[in-house]
C-alpha cells in the first residue's frame, strides 16, 4: 500500500482527520453544563486575578482537581481570548498529539501500517471525539498517562543512546499526569507498566539508577513546586478536601456521587468505542485467552521469581500483551471504584485501539481474522439498522415531554448514516476491498460527527441552557438590576461563566421569600418545576419562561 510507505503523507492524513474531528467548528456552540463552564470559569477567574496557584470557581476556593489543566486553559485564553474555542483548544490539541504519538508508537514497535490503523481507530471512536471537543480534564489525563506508558515501552525497545531520554520522558509525563489528576496519574501508569516489565524481563532495566535517579528528579521538579505552594498556602483545607475526599473517598464509596454498578463500564465501552467496539470485543476475548494459555503452559520458576514469560517474544506479541494488560488492569480498577462516570474510562481507549488496530492490520496486510471481521461487520450493520430506526422514528417517543427533540427534518440523515453507509462496508468486504471497508467506517463517523456538531449540540443547548444565557443577557440590558442575577436551587456553572461575576444561589424557600418581599429589584433564575412551590409561598412576577428554566422578579417589568 503506497500510503504506508510515505511518512509525510501519513502525518498529513492524520492531521487532516484530527482537524475535522477535533477542531471543526470547535467554538461554534456554548460551553455545555456542567463541567465545561466550571473549568473555563475557574481558569478565567485565576487569569483575571493573576493567580497561577489556587483554583477558584464562582470566586470561591476549588480544590477538586490539581492545577495543570487550568494552566493550559489560561494560556489558551492569553493566546485566543476568552472564548469557547480557547477553552476547548487544549483538549483538541492534546487529542491530536495522542493520535500522532499512537501512530509513532505503533510504527516504531510493530509496523507503519499498524501505527496508522491504530491511530485512525483512536481518532474516530465516539467518546474520544467527544472528549477532544470538551473543556474538561479527561483528555489531558489520557494524553499524559498514555505518553508515560508509550515512552517507557519505547525505552525498553530502544537500543540506542536515546533509551535514557525515553525513560526520562516517561517520568516527566507521569509527573504532569499527577499534576493533572493527582495520585491517579501514578496508579494508572503503574498498574500497566509494572506487570508488563515483569513479564518481558525489563523490570531490572527500569530500576537502573542512571534512569531512575534523573527520572525521580524530573518527576519531583514537575510535581512538587505546585503541591508545595498550594499546601503552604491552604494547609489541611487542601489536603483533606483533595486527597481524602476527591481521591480516597471517591474510590471507596464514602463520597457518594456518581455511584454505578460494577458492570457499568461494559456498556460505556460498547457505546463510547463506537464504531469499533463490535470489532474490539471478539479480538479482545481471543487475545486474552491466548495470553492465559501462554501463561498456563509456560514453566514459571516461582522459586527463582522468574516471571519473564515474554522475554524472548517478538515485538508484536509484546505490544498485544501490553494492550491486554492495559485494558484489563484499568477496567478492573475503574469497575471496583464506587464512583463511576462515563469519562473515567477514556484512558482505556489507546489500548483498545491498539488491539483493534492489530486485528484490522492483520486482516488488510496478511489476510488474517477474515471470519472475525466479516461476522463483526454483519453484527455492526444490524446494530446500525436498529440505531437508525430508533433515531428516525422513535427518538421523540423515548424522550420526556419537556425534552422532546424536533428531529423530523433529520430523518433522511439518520437513514443515510445508520442504514446506508454500513451496507457499503459489507459490499466492500464481499468484494475483498479491505481498505475501502475500513475507510467506509471512518466516513460513517465523519457524517455522525458533522450531524452532531451542526445540529445535536445546538438542540441540546436550546432545550434549556439557552434560556439561562438569554436571562444573563437580559439582566445586563436592564440598568434597574445593575447586571445582577441570582438563582434559586439552580447551580449551573454556565451562569457563572457567561455572567462574569459571582452568582449567589438562594438555598431555601424561606430565604427566597424574604428576598422577593424585599424592595430592592432583583432577577432570579429558577427551574420551571419549582414555580408552583414559589407561588405557594410568595408573590412574584414572571419575566420569561423557557423550556426548563424561568426568570422571575419581585417587580413587574416588561422584558424586551
Amino acid at each position: 500500500m503506497k500510503i504506508f510507505k510515505k511518512e509525510s503523507s501519513i502525518i498529513l492524513l492524520l492531521l487532516l482527520v484530527c482537524s475535522f474531528f477535533f477542531f471543526f467548528k470547535l467554538g461554534s456552540y456554548k460551553l455545555i453544563d456542567v463541567d465545561e463552564p466550571r473549568y473555563a470559569e475557574a481558569a478565567r477567574e485565576m487569569l483575571a486575578n493573576s493567580n497561577w496557584i489556587t483554583p477558584y470557581f464562582n470566586y470561591e476556593l476549588r480544590f477538586d482537581k490539581p492545577i495543570f489543566f487550568y494552566w493550559l486553559v489560561m494560556i489558551s485564553f492569553l493566546f485566543f481570548g476568552i472564548s469557547e474555542f480557547a477553552a476547548r483548544f487544549p483538549s483538541a490539541l492534546l487529542a491530536t498529539a495522542l493520535v500522532l504519538f499512537t501512530y509513532y508508537f505503533g510504527r516504531t514497535t510493530v509496523s507503519r501500517s499498524f501505527g496508522l490503523i491504530s491511530s485512525l481507530i483512536l481518532a474516530t471512536s465516539l467518546e474520544f471525539i467527544a472528549m477532544a471537543r470538551m473543556s474538561i480534564t479527561d483528555m489531558t489525563l489520557i494524553f499524559f498517562v498514555s505518553a508515560t506508558i508509550y515512552s517507557a515501552i519505547l525505552a525498553t525497545f530502544s537500543k540506542s543512546s536515546f533509551k535514557k531520554c525515553w525513560w526520562w520522558l516517561a517520568y516527566l509525563f507521569c509527573g504532569i499526569a499527577v499534576l493533572t489528576k493527582g495520585p491517579l496519574g501514578i496508579i494508572l501508569t503503574g498498574i500497566v507498566l509494572i506487570p508488563y516489565l515483569i513479564l518481558t524481563g525489563k523490570l531490572k532495566e527500569s530500576l537502573n539508577p542512571k534512569f531512575t535517579i534523573p527520572g525521580f528528579i524530573i518527576f519531583a521538579l514537575a510535581v512538587i513546586p505546585w503541591y508545595y505552594a498550594i499546601i503552604a498556602e491552604h494547609g489541611r483545607a487542601f489536603t483533606d478536601y483533595f486527597f481524602i475526599k476527591h481521591n480516597i473517598s471517591r474510590f471507596s464509596g464514602d463520597f457518594i456521587q456518581h455511584q454505578q454498578p460494577f458492570y457499568f463500564y461494559f456498556a460505556v465501552i460498547f457505546i463510547g468505542f463506537f464504531p469499533w467496539a463490535i470489532y474490539f470485543i471478539p479480538i479482545a476475548i481471543k487475545e486474552i485467552l491466548n495470553l492465559c494459555k501462554h501463561i498456563v503452559n509456560s514453566k514459571v520458576e516461582f522459586k527463582k521469581l522468574n516471571f519473564a514469560l515474554l522475554k524472548e517474544a517478538d515485538n508484536k506479541s509484546k505490544i498485544i500483551t501490553l494492550s491486554i494488560m492495559w485494558f484489563i488492569s484499568m477496567l478492573a480498577l475503574f469497575s471496583v471504584s464506587k464512583a463511576k462516570l462515563i469519562t473515567y474510562i477514556l484512558p482505556l481507549f489507546p489500548a483498545m485501539s491498539l488491539l483493534t488496530g492489530n486485528m484490522w492490520n492483520d486482516f488488510i496486510q496478511n489476510n488474517k481474522n477474515t471470519k472475525m471481521i466479516n461476522l463483526s461487520a454483519k453484527v455492526f450493520t444490524a446494530v446500525c439498522f436498529i440505531m437508525g430506526l430508533i433515531a428516525t422514528f422513535g427518538l421523540n417517543l423515548l424522550l420526556p415531554r419537556d425534552e422532546k427533540l424536533h428531529v423530523a427534518h433529520f430523518n433522511p440523515i439518520f437513514i443515510i448514516i445508520f442504514m446506508v453507509i454500513p451496507i457499503f462496508m459489507l459490499f466492500y468486504l464481499k468484494k475483498n476491498h479491505k481498505i475501502k471497508a475500513f475507510i467506509t467506517t471512518i466516513i460513517l463517523m465523519s457524517v455522525i460527527t458533522s450531524v452532531a456538531i451542526n445540529n445535536i449540540v445546538h438542540i441540546v443547548y436550546n432545550s434549556g441552557q439557552k434560556d439561562l444565557i438569554n436571562y444573563i443577557t437580559l439582566s445586563k440590558s436592564l440598568p434597574l438590576f445593575n447586571n445582577k442575577l441570582v438563582t434559586y436551587n439552580l447551580t449551573k456553572p454556565s451562569i457563572v461563566f457567561y455572567s462574569r461575576h459571582k452568582i449567589i444561589d438562594i438555598p431555601s424557600i424561606d430565604k427566597l421569600t424574604e428576598i422577593l418581599n424585599n424592595q430592592n429589584p432583583i432577577l432570579i433564575a429558577a427551574r420551571n418545576k419549582d414555580l408552583n412551590e414559589i407561588q405557594a409561598n410568595t408573590k412574584f412576577y414572571l419575566v420569561r419562561k423557557g423550556a426548563r428554566y424561568s426568570l422571575i422578579s419581585n417587580i413587574n417589568i416588561t422584558s424586551p
